[in-house]
């Protein structure tokens, strides 16, 4: 273990006691650190930050327990792998899902909803223990080390694919199909159809709907993620264990898609061969394309 990281990680452990209230200077943290640090770096084959795990482990440390109660009563080096994880360590997720992905399968096939493929389940279980949202952080990140990590891990899973089960209602997906419609072209198509009538507007709000039914299953989810779900390309090369100019591609490729069918179910509301309808959609592509570039391209990415 490099001297760096081994100051990192006990600086980070004694401020996160002392924050506290409790003693932050004890020599035994400091002969025994390390060497938890080097079982965590022989277990996973993976170097999660010092300062994370250090105060991960300091937040969860009772008043007057010592190295030898740790070792006792929690799961230390599951819980370095779980904060790994929360601090968004692709090779933490990796070697989680390795070591763990059978047991989350094994709760994807009991909960049952033809609403809900494996993909889908898969999906939901790793956004909600790996990507942050507005009004949480991941929750792999609050697993308290103490207890079993495979029985918190399937509890977890099984809840979270639960209450996705109670919340996919089709008000919910109806929701959903608006909010994209809203992100994805930011008001355009009210604000630039209406100088073209009220029955345009209804029209291209109906095409909308029916092009977004016809996507493929990951075409629909991955535009709902970005707009309603609120993740970023950044989130779902996370989720789909790929790199963030995959995902973008993917989103681009969605949303040209979507682009190609509302052309078609317009000219069928309208009456009209594709050609003629390419006088409204022109009215609104450039702005369509502006907003979705917002949403699709993250920094970085040509």
């Amino acid at each position: 273990m490099a001297e760096a990281d081994a100051t990192a990680l006990v600086d980070a452990f004694s401020r996160g006691l002392r924050d506290r209230g409790l003693p932050g200077d004890d020599p035994a943290w400091r002969d025994w650190l390390p060497e938890l640090w080097a079982r965590v770096l022989r277990r996973w084959s993976l170097v999660p930050r010092p300062e994370d795990l250090g105060a991960a482990l300091a937040e969860r440390v009772q008043a007057g327990e010592r190295p030898i109660d740790l070792e006792r009563s929690m799961q230390l080096e599951e819980l370095a792998l779980a904060c790994a994880c929360a601090h968004g360590d692709v090779h933490a997720i990796a070697a989680l899902e390795r070591a763990y992905g059978r047991h989350l399968e094994q709760v994807m096939a009991g909960v049952t909803d033809p609403r809900l493929g494996p993909d889908d389940k898969r999906q939901i279980i790793r956004v909600h223990l790996f990507v942050a949202t507005a009004d949480r952080p991941p929750a792999v990140g609050q697993y308290s080390g103490r207890g079993s990590f495979v029985a918190w891990l399937r509890v977890t899973a099984k809840r979270t694919l639960l209450n996705a089960v109670r919340r996919h209602e089709p008000e919910r997906i109806a929701a959903d199909d608006d909010a994209i419609l809203d992100a994805v072209a930011a008001g355009a198509p009210d604000a630039e159809l209406q100088v073209l009538g009220i029955g345009y507007r209804d029209a291209f709000r109906v095409a909308f709907r029916q092009a977004l039914a016809e996507l493929s299953v990951r075409e629909r989810t991955l535009l709902r993620q970005v707009t309603a779900g609120g993740l970023s390309v950044r989130d779902l090369a996370r989720v789909y264990d790929v790199h963030h100019a995959t995902t973008a591609r993917w989103l681009r490729q969605a949303y040209d898609a979507l682009l190609a069918r509302i052309k078609v179910h317009l000219a069928i509301a309208l009456h009209s061969d594709e050609g003629g309808v390419d006088s409204v959609l022109s009215l609104i592509r450039s702005r369509l394309d502006a907003s979705f570039a917002g949403l699709a391209a993250p920094e970085g990415v040509e």
